[in-house]
């Protein structure tokens, strides 16, 4: 994100929040007091006013003001100290917002839905057409990304499914390449022997000098 206010550049990574100078200092430092952030990465990084950004993840949602070191939990109103968030989901997932003139009006929670931030607002009614429809092809495919569809058969287990498929295909990979490079120096041998038996002189042949 361009911070045009204080002329930098604030990176989000997987280690934290970094300013990079917009000039000749490009070098990246880190935010002393940072929001917390899901391991999932943020959903929502934006400007509410010149010094102020909303920054959310599945950890929440929140007002970060990075040169007061403030960060306030927008759902909740309170302050919040910085941490380091290693868990994939907080209390609140926030997957998006909806924004108007005034700044926020809501949130997408991950498993709430649609969650308003301004009192008074309605829940918008949805359409017939999407409320009889069956089960999204979105959907399945979370279902089998996660593993959660054989939680039917393996119960809490179903959570080993991501990992041990990795482990599969590795085991797959390395396996593989092992018969590949196994074949590959076995018909190097056969063609080598070939070749030195085309060589070979005949028997009941004279060579000449």
């Amino acid at each position: 994100m361009i911070d045009s206010a204080n002329n930098r550049l604030i990176i989000s990574t997987s280690e934290g929040f970094y300013e990079s100078g917009l000039g000749n200092d490009s070098r990246c430092r880190p935010f002393r007091v940072q929001p917390p952030v899901s391991v999932m990465g943020i959903t929502v990084f934006e400007h509410l006013d010149r010094n102020t950004l909303l920054v959310g993840s599945f950890s929440g949602l929140y007002r970060w003001n990075p040169e007061l070191g403030e960060i306030t939990d927008v759902i909740t109103g309170s302050n919040t100290i910085s941490e380091s968030d290693g868990n994939p989901f907080g209390a609140t997932a926030v997957s998006g917002i909806i924004s108007g003139s005034n700044g926020p009006q809501s949130f997408l929670d991950y498993d709430g839905g649609w969650v308003p931030l301004v009192p008074g607002l309605q829940v918008p009614e949805m359409p017939g057409e999407i409320r009889k429809s069956p089960m999204s092809l979105w959907n399945v495919a979370l279902e089998v990304h996660t593993g959660r569809i054989f939680s039917v058969i393996l119960g809490d287990f179903y959570i080993l499914y991501v990992p041990m498929m990795g482990i599969i295909t590795l085991v797959i990979l390395i396996t593989g390449f092992l018969l590949w490079y196994k074949q590959l120096k076995r018909k190097k041998k056969k063609i080598k022997t070939q070749n030195h038996e085309n060589h070979q002189i005949e028997p009941g042949t004279k060579s000449t000098v």
